[in-house]
């Protein structure tokens, strides 16, 4: 298993919903964005102890990709598991 350190952004409130129904993901699940993974890959998403099991909805466009890991962004999370792991 590969694990990442670094720094999660966050979608605008169902925005990453709206991307996950649009690509036939399953309802209920809690999504990232990824720079690293496919769509529908399934992750375990950590902060200070607290992990859920997430669901890859988006994807940087390539000519995006290294800006976003340049910055050391290694996940984007929708609002709702922003606000439990971030507490936002």
């Amino acid at each position: 298993m590969r694990t990442y350190s670094g720094f999660a952004a966050h979608y605008t409130p169902t925005t990453m919903e709206r991307v996950a129904r649009t690509r036939g993901l399953p309802a209920g699940s809690n999504y990232v964005a990824s720079p690293y993974h496919g769509i529908g890959t399934r992750l375990l998403v950590c902060r200070a102890g607290d992990c859920v099991e997430a669901v890859v909805a988006d994807v940087c466009h390539p000519r995006d990709c290294a800006r976003i890991r340049q910055r050391g962004i290694v996940v984007e999370l929708s609002f709702p598991l922003a606000r439990r792991l971030c507490g936002i």
